[in-house]
């Protein structure tokens, strides 16, 4: 081989460079210079120059780009298969106008119906389950008046995940019909129970007087996942009324694992009535209930005052010991 000649593994990989050097346009001041090497990378053919420019533009939050982002949706969209492998520019497109809370109901619309099954290992995989979901959640922010009717096919997506993530984009569109489409599925059910639990929680968020109903049959299901899906519903709804039930389950509450669950609840809603509930555990109640309300209200740990009080709970207990050990890590239960 002759002396400068370069080896396989040295040679530069020209599209690596390409995406290399978009990728650095992060460093460069904003201004026309920079919008037009990003619109350029955006008009570019390869999927994956668009998806970088995309990320670019979503991080630097430039609005200006928002048409150049559509077009080339709409563009890969045309022949998905060819020309947007993984759904790579897709997905980051969307991303960035999620991220630049752009208003663009045609792109989100299209991405929400949206499946592409490429060849993998075991089978094809549907590599749009996050596009249709992110979708989802873009066209809840939008003024399309269409909104819920197009989310409702989602609701019996394939995926958990778009399923889940639809029921969470109705509530969030707040529509007149979203208390309808929610109250439906949630009583149809599905094999999943965090989809339950978005449908029960975002009924609680839209209109949570007339939700109560719905809480207390799931409240009172056999299945456990489901009576959780109703108690963290409960606890999101941040409502008087809803803390006060969550205080009423406690004692005849028997499963452990729902019983954690019912005091992160409580922690959850926010409530002072839940709050001294819970701090009154750590004080008065036996070990495992002492734990499980510290662990609830673990999740606030920049409150001063919360901690102040939980600090003279402990010391009051008959567990002063074992809590302290708990919270310094030396004690895993």
């Amino acid at each position: 081989m002759p002396p400068n000649t370069p080896t396989k593994s040295s040679r530069r990989d020209p599209l690596e460079e390409r995406l290399n050097a978009v990728s650095a346009l992060r460093r460069e001041p904003v201004g026309p210079e920079l919008l037009a090497k990003l619109r350029a990378a955006l008009a570019d053919p390869h999927n994956q120059m668009v998806a970088r420019a995309a990320r670019v533009a979503g991080d630097l939050s430039l609005g200006e780009l928002e048409p150049e982002l559509k077009a080339a949706f709409l563009r890969f969209m045309a022949d998905p298969y060819k020309l947007d492998k993984g759904c790579s520019a897709s997905k980051a497109i969307v991303e960035a106008l999620l991220t630049l809370e752009a208003d663009a109901p045609a792109v989100y619309r299209r991405g929400s119906r949206h499946v592409q099954r490429e060849p993998a290992f075991g089978g094809p995989v549907d590599v749009a389950i996050e596009l249709r979901a992110n979708c989802a959640m873009g066209l809840s922010g939008t003024a399309y008046p269409e909104v819920v009717v197009d989310l409702v096919p989602l609701l019996v997506d394939p995926a958990e995940f778009v399923r889940s993530t639809a029921a969470r984009a109705i509530a969030a569109a707040a529509r007149v019909d979203s208390e309808a489409v929610l109250r439906l599925k949630a009583l149809v059910g599905d094999s999943e129970p965090d989809v339950i639990a978005e449908c029960l929680t975002g009924l609680m968020r839209l209109s949570p007087e007339r939700s109560f109903d719905l809480i207390e049959e799931f409240l009172a299901k056999d299945d456990l996942f489901l009576r959780k899906a109703a108690m963290l519903a409960l606890g999101e709804a941040r409502h008087p009324r809803a803390a006060k039930r969550l205080i009423e389950l406690w004692p005849g509450e028997i499963d452990r694992d729902a019983r954690r669950v019912l005091l992160l609840a409580l922690a959850t809603s926010r409530r002072e009535e839940a709050f001294d509930f819970l701090v009154e555990l750590v004080a008065e109640s036996n070990i495992a209930a002492a734990v499980a309300a510290l662990d609830a209200l673990a999740v606030f740990p920049q409150d001063s005052r919360l901690r102040r009080h939980v600090d003279d709970a402990i010391r009051a207990s008959r567990h002063f010991r074992d809590l302290r050990s708990r919270l310094s890590g030396e004690v895993q239960e």
